[in-house]
C-alpha cells in the first residue's frame, strides 16, 4: 500500500522459459513505484531481494526488480516495444531491459498482465559504470555516474538543480556513502552545467568533446517515435563512464 516502505514477501515464479528460473517461496521485499502511475488502480510494484536472482532469461541476476503495470496502455505491448527496439534496432545503447510478461498475483488475488523488467541501476550486467573504491578522491576522470533528469529530484536523498536547464537531477549511484553529498554531487553537477551551456550556446566542439554524439541520437530517435513525455525531465536517466 506504500511506494516509501518495503514489507516482507515472499515470491513464486511459474511457467519460466527455463525451467531453473522457476522459484518457489523466495524471501523478498515489495513496495509500491512510480510518480503519476502510482495514482491509478492497478498499482506498480518494485521487488528487492535478499539474494541476487534471475527472474527473466537472459536478464541476469539481480537483487532488485521492476513490476510495469501499464494501466494506460490497453494494449500492455508499449513499454515492452521500445525495449525490444531499443536492444535489437539501435545496439549501441549500453543498457536496455530485459523484459518478461507475467500474469501477477498477490495473497492469491489476480492482478492482472504486468511487465517484469530490470531495476536502471549500477551494477554488473545492468548499467556498467567504474564503481570508487575505498579512499578514491571524488573525481570524474577516477569513476562513472548514473543520473537521473528528475522534475521530483528535489525529494530524492542526492540531488541538485542545474541553474541552465532549469531541472532537478538526482545521483542514483557514483559515490561511498561517507562521502559528504557536496563532494561527490560537484563534478557531475559541474558536467551537466557544461554540457547544457555548450548546447546553449551552440558550440559544436564542446558538445563533441563532452557528449557521446551516437547514443544521444539513438534515444532521442526512441522518444521520438514513441512520443515519450517523461523525457521532458520527468524521469529520464544518463550515465556517464569515467574520464
Amino acid at each position: 500500500v506504500s511506494k516509501d516502505d518495503y514489507v516482507n514477501a515472499y515470491v513464486t515464479v511459474r511457467g519460466a522459459e527455463n525451467e531453473e528460473d522457476n522459484i518457489t517461496e523466495v524471501l523478498t521485499e515489495i513496495k509500491g513505484r512510480g510518480n503519476s502511475t502510482w495514482s491509478y488502480s492497478k498499482k506498480p510494484y518494485r521487488l528487492k531481494f535478499e539474494e541476487k536472482v534471475q527472474l527473466i532469461n537472459g536478464g541476469g541476476k539481480e537483487k532488485k526488480w521492476i513490476l510495469l503495470a501499464n494501466h494506460i496502455d490497453r494494449t500492455l505491448l508499449r513499454n515492452q516495444i521500445l525495449y525490444d527496439w531499443a536492444r535489437e534496432s539501435l545496439g549501441g545503447i549500453p543498457f536496455t531491459t530485459t523484459t518478461q510478461q507475467v500474469e501477477l498475483y498477490i495473497n492469491g488475488k489476480y492482478q492482472g498482465v504486468y511487465l517484469l523488467v530490470e531495476q536502471s541501476e549500477a551494477g554488473n550486467g545492468r548499467v556498467e559504470i567504474t564503481e570508487p573504491e575505498e579512499g578514491t578522491e571524488v573525481s570524474l576522470d577516477k569513476y562513472g555516474f548514473l543520473v537521473e533528469w528528475d522534475d521530483m529530484g528535489k525529494d530524492e536523498d542526492c540531488h541538485f538543480y542545474d541553474d541552465v536547464t532549469g531541472q532537478w537531477f538526482t545521483v542514483k549511484a557514483g559515490f561511498l556513502e561517507e562521502t559528504s553529498s557536496d563532494q561527490y554531487v560537484a563534478p557531475i553537477e559541474n558536467y551537466i552545467e557544461s554540457v547544457a551551456t555548450a548546447i546553449r550556446g551552440k558550440n559544436q566542439a564542446k558538445i563533441e568533446e563532452l557528449v557521446d554524439i551516437n547514443s544521444a541520437v539513438d534515444m532521442y530517435i526512441l522518444q521520438e517515435l514513441v512520443k515519450n513525455a517523461d523525457v521532458g525531465g520527468s524521469s529520464f536517466y544518463m550515465s556517464k563512464e569515467k574520464g
